[in-house]
């Protein structure tokens, strides 16, 4: 009898003591607007520069004996903070107050690839160009991948 009250208080003191955990732990962190807030536009212009620098890092421009090298991504990443009046913090801050608000942060997001999707049309676009101003993709032109060796290929009866 002693020992089913002692276990029926410690399961009550243990539960409480879990809902007491459980409510500090799950505790909702309300996240203040930054000191330097970002337009939404300004936001979605910093993350596709931001993108673009990564790309190119990817690629490995920045490891090849090229001016990117020597520049280096530290520089490109400075002068994208410069240009918004930001820094590592302020774009941090920024980040964890969009990140609070989802929608506006997804269409962030959204208008920052739809800008770099732009940015690569236009450069396919560009490079389309040079190639047909080259004297030897006229001539490719006028030749039919289809009908390249149909004249060789044997008639089937």
């Amino acid at each position: 009898m002693v020992l089913q009250k002692f276990i029926h208080t410690f399961a009550r003191a243990a539960a409480i003591m879990a809902l007491v955990v459980l409510a500090v732990g799950c505790k909702y962190r309300y996240i203040e607007k930054p000191e330097r807030l970002l337009s939404e536009s300004e936001m979605a212009d910093v993350i596709c520069e931001l993108t673009y620098i990564d790309m190119l890092q990817e690629r490995g421009a920045f490891q090849r004996d090229s001016t990117l090298a020597r520049i280096g991504r530290h520089t490109f990443i400075e002068g994208v903070y410069k240009k918004y009046g930001i820094n590592k913090k302020i774009l941090r801050q920024n980040n964890e107050y969009y990140s609070e608000h989802n929608r506006r942060y997804i269409a962030i997001y959204a208008e920052a690839m739809n800008r770099l999707k732009t940015k690569a049309d236009q450069y396919e676009r560009k490079q389309e160009e040079k190639l047909e101003k080259r004297p030897e993709s006229q001539d490719a032109k006028k030749i039919d991948p289809w009908s390249v060796g149909l004249e060789a290929a044997p008639q089937q009866n």
